[in-house]
């Protein structure tokens, strides 16, 4: 069912520019489903220049993230998804558990992020066999099933959002 969602809105994106919402020139290519979302993206982003890096260096390229809030498994706080790609543009998906803090919501998307670019990077990644790929060289399995990786560098970009979030907080505080 979620491949026969992922062909439906990956024909609905075809051949244009995908948009949630009504954003203003210049095109943004993080995009969020709500207006929470919204400003967590546009909060974290003046919150942490890691956060606003990853997402300048998304706007450069030719990867789109869509942000969604979904209640994940107990075993996931965040998920990155390849939707596809078409005419040009490459589509991720990435799905934060509703039920953390804020804070661990945008650290989370910080990290989650990291893997787009990561993906950004690699012109070649379009599909499932070609992300497992560049997973295998890049990153690590997380799982016995060699399906799901992570990277060091998402790891480390996870917590430098959370940790200059954290430090904008406490200059705030101390004012």
């Amino acid at each position: 069912m979620k491949a026969l969602f992922s062909v439906l809105l990956l024909a609905l994106f075809a051949g244009t520019v995908p948009a949630f919402g009504d954003d203003a020139l210049p095109l943004r290519h993080v995009r969020a489903e709500n207006e929470a979302l919204r400003a967590l993206v546009e909060d974290g982003g003046r919150r942490s220049s890691t956060l606003s890096a990853l997402i300048e260096r998304l706007d450069r390229s030719d990867v789109f993230v869509y942000v969604e809030h979904q209640r994940l498994p107990p075993s996931l706080n965040a998920r990155l998804t390849l939707l596809g790609a078409s005419g040009g543009w490459r589509y991720v998906r990435v799905q934060l558990d509703c039920r953390g803090m804020l804070l661990e919501q945008v650290a989370r998307l910080g990290h989650e992020l990291r893997h787009a670019v990561e993906i950004a990077d690699a012109p070649t990644a379009v599909g499932p066999a070609s992300i497992q790929d560049l997973y295998g060289r890049i990153g690590f399995p997380i799982d016995t099933s060699h399906e799901r990786f992570e990277t060091q560098d998402a790891i480390d970009a996870g917590r430098r959002v959370y940790q200059e979030v954290l430090s904008h907080a406490a200059t705030l505080a101390a004012r």
